[in-house]
């Protein structure tokens, strides 16, 4: 069974080529960002990855991360912390 792994602000730069290359590697991917529907190119995976779940999350926010961990479909064997904080203001 394929392990899943659950990747921060995965809609650009590190997060996004991780996403990229755990997908290709078989692993179930849930990517989280700030904006999911700002985020084209995360988004555009989804169209050929049954294993890419998108969920909406600001890791400065309690509230949002709890949100977030309720629409997880698989639990969590790996985890990357990949978002910044930019003085808690986001972008």
């Amino acid at each position: 069974m394929s392990k899943t792994i659950l990747i921060t602000d995965a809609n650009r730069g590190i997060g996004l080529a991780l996403t990229k290359k755990c997908l290709s590697k078989d692993f179930y991917v849930e990517a989280c960002c700030r904006n999911p529907n700002t985020s084209n190119e995360l988004n555009s995976l989804l169209n050929n990855n049954s294993k890419l779940n998108i969920t909406k999350m600001d890791v400065t926010s309690t509230k949002s991360i709890l949100s977030a961990s309720e629409n997880f479909k698989n639990e969590i064997d790996i985890m990357v912390c990949n978002a910044g904080v930019n003085n808690g203001k986001g972008d």
